[in-house]
């Protein structure tokens, strides 16, 4: 039997509400008032506040998590938001692009909301994406043996491209995983793409990953038993919440062994 690794459960809808209704009216408002509107916002803090409770992965308890709202400089063009970190103790903090300008920050085009854009280059997807990254390593703390890192988490928020060893991290590839199911399901949930490609699981399937930006981010730094994980994940999540056309036995058992070998 073909065992497939699941995301751990988070609340997405709470996650959602948190971005939308906590943390942008607070950066929009700070934005606004900025005194220099055209200059870039370099590295502050206190752009944002909430809080967020998650149930841990053992399934024993829940965790409150403080969120804060920082930026860092960067040279990193179109990204709203560089990346977080997870503390078990201080909670997470979220990093806004320093390059961009206050005015950036508050303009219709950063911040197009949660249903309208799924893009880096907004604010509000930017927030979203990396909560759910950062709170996947807080959810699995409780079952997490403690050791030291192979890479440097702020180096990393410099870097154009993520290195390979913090891609094929362990802890990392579930957190990686977490955010490209999500962006999987709501690409795959898409009327006209399924009618254009029904029954053909393989190409519906290579369809909606290649929409998936924090997929095309990590894909070829992998390790071929990591990319095969994901790709089994995927494939579960979206056959167990029929996202995808129902297709003979044989052309699913294609796809399955076109996802261990790849």
């Amino acid at each position: 039997m073909l065992r497939v690794a699941r995301p751990i459960d988070l609340d997405k809808r709470e996650i959602a509400r948190v971005v939308s209704h906590d943390l942008m009216p607070q950066i929009v408002r700070r934005a606004e008032r900025h005194p220099r509107q055209d200059e870039p916002i370099g590295e502050t803090r206190g752009w944002a506040s909430a809080q967020i409770t998650v149930a841990a992965a053992d399934g024993r308890d829940t965790i409150t998590v403080a969120i804060e709202v920082e930026s860092e400089r960067s040279r990193v063009r179109g990204v709203a938001v560089l990346g977080g970190k997870s503390n078990p103790t201080t909670g997470v903090t979220l990093y806004l692009n320093g390059g961009l300008t206050p005015a950036d920050l508050h303009s219709e085009e950063r911040t197009q909301p949660l249903h309208a854009c799924k893009h880096e280059k907004c604010i509000p997807y930017g927030l979203y994406s990396i909560l759910l990254h950062e709170l996947t390593h807080v959810a699995e703390e409780p079952l997490r043996k403690r050791r030291t890192p192979t890479y440097s988490p702020s180096d990393e928020r410099g870097r154009a491209e993520p290195s390979r060893g913090y891609i094929n991290d362990p802890s990392e590839v579930r957190a990686f995983m977490q955010q490209i199911v999500d962006e999987v399901e709501h690409n795959a949930d898409n009327d006209m793409l399924r009618e254009h490609l029904r029954g053909d699981r393989h190409g519906f399937l290579d369809a909606v990953l290649s929409l998936s930006t924090t997929w095309s981010l990590v894909e070829k730094q992998l390790s071929p038993s990591n990319r095969a994980r994901i790709l089994k994940s995927v494939y579960d999540v979206l056959d167990r919440k029929g996202l995808l056309d129902v297709a003979s036995a044989r052309t699913a058992r294609v796809a399955l062994r076109y996802f261990t070998w790849t």
